[in-house]
């Protein structure tokens, strides 16, 4: 397949999973009585919201040939995902039951989206170039620094949530669904690092763009079947479906 085609093609994937990650959660929110687990699904809306508009972006960007409107899309684009980024951070500190570390990781959350957001979209010395899967676009190396500390951040925060539920929390089926959505996240922003640094792209070319992106896309529903059960993803999917 034509590396601009395939490049598309991957990325409406994308926008379309995300959009029914998105309704799933929105779905799941509804029914959910308790007023915590309201706002963990109300978190989880709205930064898998900022996900998708990222990639709806990178779906308008793809056949736009002009390297400066180029830039900006991709200027905001990542911006968008650093703003749902902060409502991971929330949601994060949501699952601690604890006002301090409600607090804690949402002033973390605020920081790196903020500063992630006013350099991306700010800072000048953007480049771009044509490739075979379309306009690349090449930030400076402060900025490649800046996202990379970012990710590394987010990956920090999972981490240590998964550490902390293992040695901490005695409620086994919290501490395993904890776990084990810790993981998958940590693994979703390792490959949304590599899809940022076009790093699958450079060693395998568009075999890395469909591995690197069905990653995420199986990362996203991984998340969900672990967090609300089988039962309850399903529940979603044909609810959608139904629609």
């Amino acid at each position: 397949m034509d590396g601009y085609l395939l490049n598309l093609a991957t990325t409406l994937m994308v926008v379309i999973s995300f959009l029914m990650v998105v309704y799933i959660y929105n779905f799941l929110r509804k029914k959910v009585a308790s007023e915590v687990a309201r706002k963990v699904y109300t978190y989880l809306v709205i930064a898998w919201t900022f996900f998708t508009i990222t990639y709806v972006f990178a779906l308008i960007r793809n056949p736009i040939e002009d390297i400066a409107i180029n830039i900006w899309i991709n200027k905001i684009d990542t911006a968008v995902t650093a703003i749902g980024a902060a409502f991971l951070f929330m949601f994060l500190g949501e699952l601690y039951g604890s006002k301090r570390f409600k607090i804690a990781f949402s002033i973390i959350g605020f920081i790196v989206a903020s500063v992630v957001f006013v350099v991306y979209l700010f800072w000048p010395g953007f480049s771009a170039e044509a490739s075979e899967f379309g306009v690349e676009v090449i930030p400076p190396s402060f900025v490649k620094i800046v996202v990379l500390c970012g990710i590394l951040t987010i990956v920090g925060a999972f981490l240590f949530t998964a550490v902390y539920f293992s040695l901490k929390v005695e409620k086994p089926e919290l501490k395993r669904k904890v776990i084990y959505v810790s993981i998958s996240y940590i693994i979703f922003w390792i490959f949304q690092l590599m899809e940022a640094g076009g790093i699958m792209v450079e060693a395998l070319g568009g075999i890395g763009i469909i591995i690197t992106r069905i990653t995420l896309v199986l990362m996203a529903f991984t998340i969900i079947v672990i967090w609300a059960g089988k039962d309850k993803f399903m529940e979603g999917l044909k609810s959608l479906f139904r629609r």
